[in-house]
């Protein structure tokens, strides 16, 4: 009898353990699940993020191009035409040494496209002022 209640207490005991090892791997595993979730969340936000400098990149570069494009046909003389070319030169290595820093190659691909088309546009629009 003794024997007998020592096993049930000894079965007791192991499911009690196992039941709260059940809990723990339960509480692991919700715990796994909120972690991949909120690493899907911040890539989500990195995606966004990333999309978002890349739309401001392009905003800025254009806005850099049309404003030295407007300087640059108001010029009348040579001597400030030839400045703000050495001008446009240094702009030009400064953007492309910031985008070997930030690995923007592909953005930079997608802007050189959008960007060569613009310039085709301003080259007819210049030809046809007989700029």
């Amino acid at each position: 009898m003794v024997e007998l209640a020592m096993v049930n207490s000894d079965k007791n005991d192991v499911r009690e353990q196992l039941s709260k090892r059940r809990a723990a791997v339960t509480n692991l595993t919700s715990e796994i699940a909120s972690l991949r979730r909120d690493v899907q969340r911040l890539k989500d936000e990195e995606d966004s993020i990333k999309s978002l400098l890349e739309q401001k990149h392009e905003v800025a570069r254009l806005s850099g191009m049309i404003d030295m494009f407007r300087r640059l046909i108001s010029v009348d003389d040579d001597e400030t035409r030839v400045t703000l070319e050495l001008e446009k030169a240094s702009l030009v290595a400064d953007i492309e040494e910031l985008e070997s820093e930030t690995n923007l190659s592909d953005v930079r691909a997608k802007t050189a496209t959008f960007l060569g088309g613009i310039g085709q546009q301003i080259t007819r629009w210049a030809r046809e002022q007989h700029l």
